[in-house]
Order: structure tokens, then sequence, then C-alpha cells
């Protein structure tokens, strides 16, 4: 039997400089990325040069009909096994859910947290749109992650070139622990006890983010103590990490909580 806790983990950067955690967004590889997904992943690292970065996708196993706070439990028993302090984390989209009912659930381990298209709960239009990903994936439908791309990137025309693809993508590796992710973070919804985050936090989020809009940002953000948003206009939610400012603000604030 798989170990739930087992999370595999891809480093970034000198062995001696230090830790910062990286929750991945959906699809979340449990391995380390490759092709387009190795690209996003640098795109989102960003600003973390200086640190030793752990980028950790699903774990290994992921019960039907568990909740985020009991996904959440497992990365809490992951980071304990590996470090003996808090650490900096920052999470996108899907990873940044997790990263935030990290935060809640277990104070003790997150010294600062980075939040990238994400907030306390999605939408009610991305709800939507993960329910179709979850249920296209589950009935092997190749369609599933361009369709989801699109509702991440649909700027410069990439719509017809996305569908265009679809046909030729493989599916999404093991639908039995990707599929009871998606459906946990439809009841994600930490807003209403942010105010138990203790680490400062930084938002950055597009005005135009289909899955967590400005206005849930805002309500997550104004419960935590110590928090800033930084707000991309004309921005959707997979363009964030592309804008110009993102590196050096991300850099600039895990260099003041250092």
């Amino acid at each position: 039997m798989t170990d739930p806790a087992t999370i595999a983990a891809t480093p970034y950067g000198p062995a001696s400089a230090p830790p910062l955690v990286f929750l991945r967004g959906l699809p979340s590889v449990p391995h380390a990325p490759r092709g387009i997904d190795a690209f996003t992943e640098r795109l989102s690292l960003r600003g973390t040069d200086g640190h030793r970065v752990y980028a950790l996708g699903r774990p290994g196993a992921v019960a039907a009909g568990a909740t985020m706070a009991e996904i959440a439990d497992v990365y809490a028993r992951a980071l304990r096994r590996r470090f003996a302090a808090p650490v900096p984390v920052l999470g996108t989209s899907t990873g940044a859910s997790i990263a935030l009912q990290l935060a809640v659930d277990h104070p003790d381990l997150v010294s600062s947290l980075v939040i990238v298209s994400g907030a306390g709960r999605l939408g009610d239009e991305g709800r939507l749109l993960q329910r179709r990903y979850a249920d296209q994936v589950e009935a092997g439908d190749r369609r599933a992650d361009a369709e989801l791309a699109l509702a991440t990137l649909d700027f410069l025309g990439a719509g017809p070139m996305l569908r265009a693809v679809a046909p030729l993508l493989t599916p999404p590796e093991d639908v039995a622990t990707l599929v009871p992710l998606v459906r946990a973070e439809d009841g994600f919804d930490i807003v209403d006890v942010a105010d138990r985050i203790t680490a400062p936090t930084l938002f950055h989020s597009g005005d135009h983010d289909a899955f967590y809009p400005p206005e849930v940002v805002r309500a997550t953000a104004d419960r935590i103590p110590d928090s800033r948003v930084v707000a991309h206009r004309r921005c959707a939610h997979g363009e964030v990490v592309l804008r110009p400012g993102y590196g050096a603000s991300v850099r600039g604030f895990l260099r003041r909580h250092r």
C-alpha cells in the first residue's frame, strides 16, 4: 500500500540555501515535471532564487471523499518529517488552496506565505470549471487539460490552438489521486477562519481570474493580520506569473521575512 504521506520533492537551487516549499497547481504532477509543465514551474518560481526550493505535487494516495483539511494534514506530516523549523511556502492555484489550509491548521509549519492565483475558496465559475474537469478526467476525456488551460490562459487567441492540440494530449496521470484532489477543492473554504493564519502573507492575483475572483481574494486577505495583495490588471488566472513585476515582488517579500 502507498504511504499517503509520501510526496515526491523536486529540488531547485543550492542545497546549502534556506528552504522554501512550493505547492503545485493542477494537474499537480506527483513527480518532476516534464515539457510544458516544467516550463510553467520555472515561471512560477521566479523570485525564489536564494532558496533551496522543494516542489511538491500530489501525495502518493488521496482517498475518495477526502477534504482539503485532510489533504493538508498529509502535507503537514511530510513537512514535519523533512524540516526542523517553519519554512516559507509558495502555492499556486490548487496548491495555493492547500497552502492556505496548511497555514490555518498548522501555523507552526509556515514562516511566510505566498499565494499566487489563489484565495480562500473557489468562485462560482471556478467551482463549475473544476467539476467539469474532474468529470472529464474521470471519463478519460483527452479534452480535459486543454479545456482547463483554456479557462486559465484564454488570451492572445489561444483558444483555437488549445482545442486543436487536445486530441494529441496524453490523459492526466494517476487519476486515482488527481480526481479526489480536485473534488476536495470544491468544498474548500477557509475565508471565515483566515484570521488563524499567523504567517506574513503575499497574494498575487489577476482581476480576470475565472477561478478565484478578486472579491474572494480580498475577503481572504482582509482576515489575515499581516497580508498584502498585488492585483494585476487585465490579467487571467494563469497570466499572473508572466507579469514583469511578479518575480521582484516575491523576491522582496521572501527577503523581508526570511
